[in-house]
């Protein structure tokens, strides 16, 4: 009996990795390739046509639970001047939970439009990127898309005189919600779209 159960609890084990593995191949999936918020903006004079770019970087030094991403955001009619640069760190927990550490660069104006060359990343080290503490997003999946947000008040910024942010994120095969916003310390919203979350569409590739 000892040894059935011993036998169950392992296939359960390999099992478990196996739909884990899946579903973070489903996750990079949906999050590598181009977007942008044309639609919503023509919709909403209150949005803006963001484009954001995410393409995996570093695939000899990911494991079957981990993959990088460079993300580059910019206002859609100046693509060559972003206003945000990251690395994102995609890892997974267990077969339903991820979370993404976020980075920042090194002279990030070096690695504009970089996401058109991610090979050039081979001469960047992990130990020269530098990690946003509290500002990771942990996502769960459920009914085929991923969600979820940073902890409160954990990310410390001070952008137009912040002094924390926080993320909201949908992931889906089709598009990604993201809903950045920044507070006061007296949880006043100072930056960031005010009536919800910004609704990327993916391009076709």
């Amino acid at each position: 009996m000892k040894k059935l159960l011993a036998v169950v609890a392992f296939l359960f084990y390999i099992l478990s990795n196996i739909a884990a593995q899946k579903n973070l191949n489903k996750l990079k999936s949906f999050m590598i390739g181009s977007f942008n918020s044309q639609e919503q903006a023509e919709q909403d004079t209150n949005y803006y046509n963001i484009s954001l770019h995410m393409y995996e970087i570093w695939p000899e030094k990911s494991t079957p639970k981990d993959f990088w991403l460079y993300v580059e955001q910019a206002v859609a009619k100046i693509q060559d001047r972003p206003y945000r640069q990251r690395i994102y760190h995609v890892i997974e927990i267990d077969k339903t939970h991820f979370t993404s550490e976020i980075y920042e660069l090194p002279n990030p104006k070096e690695w504009v439009l970089t996401w058109k060359e991610p090979e050039k990343f081979l001469s960047l080290k992990i130990s020269d990127l530098t990690e946003l503490k509290g500002c990771g997003v942990n996502l769960t999946y459920k009914k085929n898309q991923f969600f979820g947000s940073t902890n409160k008040e954990n990310c410390l910024n001070n952008f137009r005189g912040a002094s924390y942010a926080t993320s909201e994120v949908t992931v889906s095969k089709k598009a990604m919600n993201s809903w950045d916003r920044g507070y006061n310390g007296e949880n006043v919203q100072i930056w960031g779209a005010e009536k919800g979350p910004y609704v990327f569409k993916k391009l076709k590739q």
